[in-house]
């Protein structure tokens, strides 16, 4: 059953680190111009400006060209880590603004995925995919930690969606227990580890706030869902829900602590995409119609 219930977290949006600043360029991935259905990241100012592809490769009709997702920014808003899938698998990359090539963070034949960059940007957490002798599966996943150079390499506990507190102190990622989703916090070292209290059941894809001392999460109070967007404590009490359309995925909230980016999927909305909320629940707006938008992120602005 736990096996079972990590499983179905892999389809969960990684989660999001939020660095204080001014707010920058809202990130996410999408397949949109693309006829071969891989992917790309874009980002988009939340109150007006233009959009702009962020990462791009050749549009492949033989379906095998690199997929980019999973952008992770780094605390002073330069850089972002990704996931890019191909051929040999997923790898992880940083793209830095204004280069024209990404580079990757060599960690051999690792298949890696879910990037979080560190606040001091010397390190991330990442899930390691297998590996397995599954040739129809992804084998075990594991929340990793490593240096941006390669180095360093610990493996932390099996789970996904792995993501720093604002303080760098500790990794939160999703494990399971007794066939629900459930926190758990752990040392970058490894030690101290804790599980989220069972009234956090259900709670996944956190992102903190940039004060540290609340988080938005997917989350629904009864098993199964529906999924919507709440702010929590990091005990998981005084609970508030701020989305009222079912579902609703990946949010993100901006370095000023004002705001907090989602995704809503068609049918939920009158309109499918990327919409800000202020934190209470009120003045909710559409910022982008998008057929796709997942691994929302909120740049800090350098």
């Amino acid at each position: 059953m736990v096996a079972g219930a990590l499983a179905s977290l892999a389809f969960v949006a990684p989660a999001a680190a939020t660095y204080s600043g001014e707010n920058g360029l809202i990130s996410w991935s999408t397949s949109r111009g693309y006829s071969d259905g891989s992917s790309a990241i874009w980002g988009t100012h939340a109150f007006g400006g233009e959009h702009r592809r962020l990462t791009s490769h050749t549009d492949n009709a033989s379906g095998d060209a690199p997929s980019d997702t999973d952008a992770s920014w780094e605390a002073d808003g330069r850089s972002f880590a990704f996931t890019r899938s191909f051929g040999i698998g997923p790898r992880l990359f940083v793209k830095t603004l204004g280069e024209s090539r990404a580079r990757m963070i060599p960690l051999g034949a690792m298949a890696a995925e879910q990037p979080a960059f560190a606040p001091d940007g010397h390190r991330v957490a990442f899930v390691r995919v297998g590996p397995s002798d599954d040739e129809l599966g992804r084998g075990p996943l594991s929340v990793m930690v490593a240096r941006v150079d390669g180095t360093h390499v610990r493996r932390l506990a099996g789970g996904t969606g792995p993501v720093w507190t604002p303080d760098g102190r500790r990794i939160v990622f999703e494990g399971a227990r007794d066939g629900r989703a459930r926190l758990i916090s752990i040392r970058p070292d490894g030690s101290h580890k804790h599980v989220f209290p069972k009234r956090c059941a259900g709670a996944a894809s956190p992102s903190f706030a940039p004060d540290g001392r609340s988080m938005a999460t997917v989350y629904s109070p009864h098993e199964g869902g529906p999924y919507r967007i709440w702010t929590m404590g990091l005990s998981c009490r005084h609970k508030r829900q701020i989305t009222f359309s079912r579902p609703t995925l990946t949010p993100a909230w901006s370095p000023d602590g004002r705001w907090i980016a989602y995704y809503a999927p068609s049918k939920t909305h009158r309109r499918e995409g990327l919409y800000v909320v202020r934190a209470d629940g009120t003045g909710q707006r559409l910022v982008r119609d998008e057929d796709g938008g997942f691994d929302l992120d909120w740049q800090p602005r350098p």
